[in-house]
């Protein structure tokens, strides 16, 4: 035997190949939830409209680029960056 079979515990139930061979399985990577509405938008350059967490701003444009914190949109005022944790709601408008 070598030592590091020797070293090792034995441990109930499991087989002694299962002990020695290093782990096989590689992260999952999981999309957003919200993955899907923002790429639709953006692909489809749907106008969309956010309501803010304070609950008196909304802001409407297109949606130019987005990522797991925020959304870039393109506004009649420009570009505006906003921050997916300040957003109450999110819907398409109809063309």
């Amino acid at each position: 035997m070598t030592p590091n079979k020797q070293s090792q515990p034995a441990v109930p139930g499991v087989p002694a190949a299962a002990r020695f061979t290093p782990a096989r399985s590689k992260p999952v990577m999981i999309p957003e939830p919200d993955h899907n509405f923002w790429d639709r938008s953006m692909r489809r350059r749907l106008p969309v409209k956010i309501r803010l967490l304070d609950g008196n701003t909304t802001v409407e444009g297109v949606v130019l680029q987005f990522g797991k914190f925020n959304v870039l949109l393109d506004t009649a005022a420009g570009p505006l960056l906003i921050f997916k944790h300040a957003m109450a709601s999110a819907s398409e408008l109809k063309p």
